[in-house]
């Protein structure tokens, strides 16, 4: 019987660790891992009716995606939506560092996001647009859910979905493909097997304690396509949870400073210029984020079966 139970559970734990065609990804689930990636975003503009206080009058405006309209203007308000697509690039825990693309791995792992702006307040301050030296006016903006991507995800708070896929399969992540269609990166970024979904967990979209998403800078986006890459004017916050996992380990929730709790995952990003970019994508971005997976069910398992074998072995050699 017990031989049954043992070959058993080896059975499982192989069955579980071979399921999925892809090689794990390297996360040290010990402590805290952190992230860099590329990634890019556009604007889809809320064309509902408002009110005199800039309110929108019919809610269900905010869920049809006729209401909403890219290149329609490039100024930044309440209910406009960003959706935009990144590839995690390295895995890193502090000292050592996985080039999730390299041949050692060859692990494509790509995500998007669908966030809304839920406020936009002036700073009083202003700053000087790099090259042109034009002065703009700095806003603090606070993203929340919106409901098209919660349908098409079909998860309540969820705002970004990671994927992974095998690097060079030949629909590799591009964010500076020839086309005028936004959507065409955001295929590029989602076309692998869901991985994590992210987002809030408050009730009715809202955030929870420790969860955010805000942005720090003009709200004028045609000024980023005046200067390069490595110019960054404006910064982003944020700190998710993890709300539904397909195919990825548990997390353990780390600090979240800035939103006065703790999430899944916690980053910042520089928005950054797309001159002389070939790109249908309005602002490019540099992402660092924090994240601290814990071992997943077949390492526990075969740990278990490692303790499970060393008592047999202990109980052979009293007996």
């Amino acid at each position: 019987m017990k031989k049954v139970l043992l070959i058993t559970m080896i059975f499982l734990a192989s069955f579980y660790s071979q399921s999925f065609a892809y090689p794990s990804i390297p996360w040290n689930t010990t402590g805290i891992n952190f992230v860099t990636d590329d990634s890019a975003e556009y604007k889809l503009d809320f064309i509902g009716e408002l009110d005199q206080d800039g309110n929108v009058i019919n809610s269900d405006d905010l869920a049809d995606p006729t209401k909403y309209r890219f290149n329609n203007d490039q100024t930044v308000d309440k209910y406009d939506r960003f959706r935009g697509a990144f590839e995690i690039d390295s895995v890193s825990d502090g000292n050592d560092q996985a080039d999730l693309k390299s041949s050692a791995w060859e692990i494509e792992f790509t995500g998007i996001f669908d966030i809304m702006v839920t406020s936009k307040v002036f700073t009083g301050l202003t700053g000087v647009v790099p090259g042109s030296g034009d002065s703009v006016n700095i806003y603090d903006f606070t993203f929340g859910t919106t409901p098209i991507y919660e349908a098409f995800t079909g998860i309540n708070g969820a705002m970004l979905t990671m994927y992974i896929d095998d690097y060079g399969d030949g629909d590799d992540f591009d964010r500076t493909i020839a086309s005028s269609d936004p959507e065409d990166v955001m295929t590029t970024a989602s076309n692998g097997d869901e991985y994590w979904t992210f987002g809030y967990t408050g009730a009715n979209g809202l955030a929870a304690l420790g969860e955010g998403w805000i942005t720090r800078g003009a709200d004028l986006l045609s000024i980023f396509k005046d200067f390069g890459t490595g110019t960054e004017f404006g910064e982003v916050n944020f700190a998710l949870r993890l709300i539904d996992n397909q195919l990825g380990p548990e997390l353990r929730e780390i600090e979240s400073p800035i939103f006065g709790g703790t999430a899944d995952i916690v980053g910042s990003a520089g928005l950054k210029g797309i001159q002389n970019q070939t790109t249908p994508m309005q602002v490019f971005d540099n992402l660092d984020a924090q994240i601290a997976p814990i071992p997943e069910p077949a390492t526990m398992l075969l740990f278990g079966l490692g303790l499970l074998g060393l008592a047999g072995a202990s109980r052979k050699r009293l007996s």
